[in-house]
């Protein structure tokens, strides 16, 4: 069959053409799993300690309408669900690990704001801007996200998994 990632329900806006598994996954990996539905190839996505964890497309997806508890801020993040279900259904949780790298190349910001708590700029050098990994932009799909690039996507997945808003910006056009 013959698809683009709109009528695979992968994105919202119509698509520029079919979409090409071979753009994805390598022919030798696609050779291995001829017959094996669309639903069932493997997603590798990053993982809690940099561990990939596999999914599928088939995975479920839960929809929470959030609109009528918005007192409850930690619940606009996956690890926030998470924490909820594990203390309603008594499940173990594991949080995110919190023992980040330093930052060496902070830099100095000011904020003109008394409603801004914190505010960090870093500057990441050497980095080309280029689409994300299927997987990512099949992530973000399916939060309600847009892709774009990966800079851009790497911000959006981090604020939808642990709730932290975050922007990736242009050098060249910061003041």
């Amino acid at each position: 069959m013959i698809c683009s990632l709109d009528e695979l329900g992968l994105q919202e806006e119509r698509a520029e053409g079919i979409f090409r598994l071979e753009d994805e996954f390598s022919e030798a990996f696609l050779e291995s799993r001829v017959g094996t539905p669309f639903g069932e190839l493997p997603l590798e996505i990053p993982g809690h300690g940099g561990k990939p964890h596999v999914t599928t497309l088939n995975d479920v997806v839960f929809e929470i309408d959030n609109k009528f508890i918005t007192n409850r801020p930690d619940l606009f993040s996956v690890e926030g669900n998470a924490r909820e279900f594990s203390a309603l259904f008594d499940l173990p949780f594991v949080p995110y690990a919190t023992n980040l790298p330093s930052v060496s190349r902070d830099l100095g910001v000011k904020v003109e704001s008394d409603r801004v708590l914190s505010y960090r700029l870093l500057s990441v050098r050497g980095v080309t801007a280029k689409p994300s990994p299927f997987s990512i932009r099949t992530l973000l799909s399916r939060t309600g996200g847009n892709p774009k690039l990966d800079l851009v996507d790497m911000t959006n997945y981090v604020m939808t998994e642990l709730g932290q808003p975050m922007h990736a910006f242009d050098a060249d056009k910061v003041e």
